[in-house]
């Protein structure tokens, strides 16, 4: 049943993302960036929360064996807000506009990968604020 319900919210997705980027409650996470949310891109569903999430990193990062280096992540994440779990659907590196790297998170039978969310750090900065927000009409 759980699992329908990802599917669900993952079909939600797909519905709300043609929209633009308008990234709102900005937080600071400690020696890592800045972490928004997109309110264009934001779904509530009861304790279900789709949201598109912006980090913009303290300095430029290099990915390990490649010669690219990116600024920012947006991420997609589908969030239990009562049950404090969390799926990475996917993500997008960029440098300034350009698209430096791009993937889905799924386990290797292709399914989403729900897992608990951390204490601390981005992704819990990432849920909180989601999980948090409250969209005005």
């Amino acid at each position: 049943m759980k699992a329908l319900r990802w599917v669900g919210v993952a079909a939600l997705m797909y519905t709300v993302s043609a929209f633009g980027e308008q990234w709102v409650g900005t937080t600071q996470v400690e020696s890592a960036g800045k972490v928004s949310l997109d309110k264009d891109r934001f779904e509530r569903r009861g304790n279900a929360v789709t949201a598109y999430i912006q980090i913009l990193f303290d300095k430029p990062t290099r990915m390990p064996f490649m010669e690219k280096v990116y600024d920012r992540s947006e991420q997609l994440y589908f969030f239990q807000c009562k049950d404090k779990q969390m799926v990475l659907n996917s993500y997008v590196l960029k440098n300034g506009d350009e698209v430096v790297h791009t993937q889905n998170s799924m386990t290797l039978d292709g399914k989403p990968l729900q897992q608990a969310v951390p204490e601390k750090g981005l992704e819990a900065a990432a849920f909180k604020l989601a999980c948090g927000y409250k969209p005005k009409p």
